[in-house]
């Protein structure tokens, strides 16, 4: 079986304007860089797509009419070129080596149809950790 190397990092973003930028920051921050970003802006009502266009050129924007998350993450894999698709919410942050260690363990395991990685969880208004 080939290795797979091209990852396609997909973001579903609704109304979340400037604040998408440190979920972006993860992105731009890892070891193995994906082969593409996408931001689907799902019929956002703000200037979230705006955003990201004039301060990450680098990542592509899709527009759709708000349908919610799984049909923005739909429209994000329909649009990916990737052999691999990671997905992440508008709010989420990756450790700097996620899309490595994904891909090494899905070269590793190329029956895999799919990995997936741990999570923590930060409530800052509360100050809950897990």
């Amino acid at each position: 079986m080939t290795e797979k190397t091209s990852v396609s990092l997909i973001i579903g973003a609704y109304n979340r304007g400037a604040q998408i930028a440190t979920t972006i920051d993860s992105v731009t921050a890892q070891t193995v860089q994906p082969s593409e970003t996408i931001i689907v802006d799902d019929g956002s009502t703000d200037n979230t797509a705006d955003y990201v266009e004039r301060n990450y050129p680098n990542v592509r924007v899709v527009v759709k009419q708000n349908g919610g998350t799984s049909s923005a993450r739909n429209f994000g894999a329909k649009v990916a070129t990737g052999d691999i698709l990671v997905f992440l919410d508008h709010d989420d942050l990756l450790h700097p080596n996620a899309v490595e260690t994904l891909v090494a363990l899905l070269n590793q395991y190329p029956s895999a149809a799919a990995a997936h990685c741990d999570h923590e969880y930060h409530n800052h208004e509360s100050g809950t950790f897990h």
